[in-house]
């Protein structure tokens, strides 16, 4: 009986030997990204506020200067587009820091504490200065003293802008996605033209007119063939209304797209049907007449050669391509086309809408429906007045639409790859609202107009100061240790494929070893030139070819390592996998060595895709990703 105990033990040890084995690969081996993961933030990754929690202490009265509640009519200053009390800051101290260091500080420029912040640490204080004091001088060097943990301005929020419009209170989807933060933001640009390629427009209706652009004698209703699309069905009039109606005009409704244009053209009949010949006209006459956003609230269309040809000839003309996936297993083209920001349906709760279609090629979701009861649905025009009980992708997309139109306002920077550029900065700011990452309901998330739109502006010229950028070491340097070769930078990051996460040199983070072309993340506070740092030459002759192995299935880090930038083409670019050679444009078609490569545009503050088909190319020094699908991968780089 020991003996068949003991033989029981002996078997149960073994299968869990067995097991932990088994699973051991399974742990140490990382998902796929579909897309890089996202850079650092201005709050570094993986940093822990103080846990410290010291019991609040009354501040002695005599050191506080005049804490009068300030009036609407404080004086403010304008910082890079936001506004701040002009004489004030906002410190903490680090918890065992003197009062006399802090009163020897903050007299140094006259200034008085004001209020202390409440929570739960002592020295956390709004000082006030003189109005006639530097105060971003201040701020600097605050910062720069060891005593203070951060010193910032206080800036000055307000009430978001909330237009006039009479059914304004019950847009619940706009409040959703942000509009009235976003609005703050910018209104858009009445140069901007969004063409609503449906059913027409009403073309008298009070809340679009003055938003139409006119065809003049072109034709744009391809169903009958003449320059007037009218809305016989009334679907392009909900369209419209949700992605451009007039706003705060108070009258009906109000819209994402406050001031772009809407360019109407009839591509539906009015029992709803066209046809793919409708569907190109009205494509090609869009780009003929230079609308920048192309929404297409279309579905059941096949995939068609035409088409197909339409729509790449908009993209490469640099228009923006909005459609939908369409509802209850309906074929969701022309959403479904590569290059189309396909807009699925998301309900009052931020749950995929039950008759939104799921898929891979899905982008983001847009308010779509309600389904609290007695609630309207989405509140926008109809031929002859308004409508409160419309659903669907169809009326997801518009909103989508409009926010690329804001965009464009935004970053005029956006040209020859609009729909990428656009559809990855809506997909990174997008509210995730399901499985974190994408999904096939929800795509990246909700839209989120404002996040959207606030990084800053989208369309300046960076001088070097305190800027986030990818960078690569250009050569190998004589110190190995990145942390010290780029001293130059408030902090360095770099992603560490072994935990999955980025870690920086601030937080006691040690990198591995620079090799040449290794790419970081990196602030700067001042201009910064990595050429005065190198100290050595390549030692290879001219025009020598630029080889980088990457060991691991997934996301890697590289970079161009010559002074001049790379054409990211066959030409240039070669990729070896078991002894074969490939140009990258095979290696990145069906043989799947390489899934996609990315780089951070620096105007617009978004990963971009690289294709070795558009002409782009690797810039000197920049860092990009490149996401492989096979282990042991070469990348060959032709300077």
């Amino acid at each position: 009986m020991l003996r068949k105990v003991l033989s029981l033990r002996s078997l149960l040890l073994l299968s869990l030997i067995v097991v932990l084995i088994a699973l051991a690969p399974i742990a140490s081996t990382q998902t796929a990204f579909s897309r890089p993961p996202l850079p650092p933030d201005r709050v570094p990754p993986g940093y822990q506020f103080p846990v410290v929690k010291p019991t609040p202490q009354k501040i002695p009265t005599q050191r506080f200067g005049n804490a009068d509640i300030r009036s609407v009519s404080a004086e403010v200053s304008l910082v890079n587009g936001y506004k701040c009390v002009s004489n004030e800051v906002i410190v903490k101290f680090f918890e065992d820091t003197s009062d006399a260091t802090i009163d020897s500080l903050i007299g140094r420029h006259n200034g008085k504490i004001a209020r202390w912040i409440y929570g739960m640490y002592q020295h956390w204080y709004v000082v006030r200065f003189p109005t006639t004091a530097d105060i971003r001088q201040i701020v600097d060097e605050y910062n720069d003293h060891p005593s203070v943990e951060y010193a910032e301005l206080n800036w000055i929020g307000e009430a978001g802008m909330v237009p006039n419009d009479f059914y304004y209170s019950q847009q619940w989807n706009l409040s959703k996605i942000k509009a009235p933060e976003a609005w703050d933001l910018t209104q858009g640009s009445s140069d901007t033209i969004i063409a609503v390629i449906d059913s027409g427009v009403d073309l008298d209706h009070p809340d679009l007119v003055n938003k139409l652009i006119s065809c003049g004698s072109d034709t744009c209703d391809f169903v009958q063939n003449d320059s007037e699309p009218d809305d016989g069905y009334g679907h392009g009039t909900l369209v419209a209304g949700v992605a451009a109606a007039t706003t705060n005009n108070s009258i009906g409704v109000a819209s994402l797209g406050w001031n772009p244009k809407i360019l109407p053209i009839r591509v539906l009949n009015d029992a709803g049907f066209g046809t793919t010949d409708w569907l190109v006209d009205g494509i090609n006459y869009a780009v003929t007449r230079g609308a920048h956003v192309l929404n297409m609230s279309l579905e059941g269309f096949p995939r068609t050669t035409g088409l197909q040809m339409a729509i790449t000839n908009a993209v490469s003309n640099g228009r923006i391509l909005v459609g939908i996936m369409g509802n209850n297993g309906a074929d969701s083209s022309p959403g479904s086309y590569p290059n189309v920001i396909a807009v699925g349906a998301s309900d009052e709760n931020d749950n995929q809408a039950s008759f939104s279609n799921s898929g891979s090629f899905i982008a983001v979701v847009a308010p779509g429906v309600n389904l609290t009861p007695n609630e309207p649905d989405i509140f926008s025009t109809y031929p002859g007045g308004y409508t409160s009980n419309n659903f669907g992708t169809s009326f997801a997309a518009p909103h989508v639409s409009a926010l690329a139109a804001l965009l464009l306002e935004r970053a005029p920077s956006l040209t020859s790859n609009n729909v990428q550029a656009a559809k990855h900065i809506i997909e990174d700011r997008a509210l995730d609202v399901a499985t974190p990452g994408f999904d096939i309901g929800t795509g990246w998330g909700r839209i989120d107009a404002h996040a959207s739109l606030n990084r800053g502006s989208l369309s300046h010229t960076w001088t070097g100061d305190n800027v986030l950028r990818m960078i690569s070491v250009p050569l190998l340097p004589k110190n190995p240790d990145a942390c010290s070769f780029f001293s130059g930078a408030t902090d360095l990051w770099w992603y560490d494929t072994a935990i999955g996460q980025y870690r920086q040199c601030s937080q006691g983070g040690v990198p591995p070893p620079i090799a040449a072309g290794n790419g970081y993340w990196a602030k700067f506070t001042t201009s910064y030139d990595v050429s005065n740092r190198l100290g050595i030459k390549t030692g290879k002759k001219a025009g020598h070819p630029y080889r980088m192995h990457f060991k691991t299935i997934g996301w890697n880090m590289f970079g161009n390592p010559f002074t001049s930038p790379i054409p990211w083409n066959d030409n240039n670019v070669k990729v070896i996998y078991n002894g074969e050679e490939r140009t990258i444009g095979q290696a990145t078609g069906a043989s799947n060595w390489v899934k996609s490569v990315w780089r951070w545009d620096l105007d617009l503050e978004a990963d971009v895709p690289i294709d070795p088909n558009t002409g782009q190319s690797l810039s000197a020094w920049e860092g990009f990703w490149i996401n492989t699908g096979v282990a042991d991968l070469t990348l060959v780089v032709q300077p």
